[in-house]
């Protein structure tokens, strides 16, 4: 399962998830942020406010050109970046990116019926 497989099964992202999909498009060489928040699959309003805290975290770099910004991932973005798809592709033996609600419910019930007996 590759990753943006394993966004369809899994619902909903998180914080951390939209984050990286910021930090890999940006990687690619993407700089302009009307294309950061198509690919990254984001509201303006949404990418506006990662974006903040990506620069203040210094995970990326702003450069203007007239009135037009241009994001770029910096050493420390890139080097976060790197980690979480290790330890995306490393943790992904544990099956843990296709549990379904329904596999949740269903080993829910079981632990349930388990502690009645």
């Amino acid at each position: 399962m590759n990753w943006e497989e394993s966004k369809l099964t899994s619902g909903r992202r998180s914080r951390l998830e939209m984050t990286c999909d910021i930090l890999r498009v940006i990687s690619q060489g993407v700089e302009k942020p009307t294309r950061i928040m198509q690919l990254a699959n984001l509201t303006w309003k949404d990418l506006l406010m990662y974006l903040e805290a990506l620069l203040r975290t210094q995970l990326v770099a702003r450069e203007t050109q007239g009135n037009r910004a241009m994001y770029t991932l910096t050493e420390k973005g890139s080097t976060i970046l790197s980690l979480y798809l290790k330890l995306k592709q490393e943790s992904a033996v544990l099956g843990l990116d296709t549990l379904t609600t329904e596999h949740v419910s269903s080993a829910m019930r079981a632990t349930a019926s388990g502690l009645d007996s």
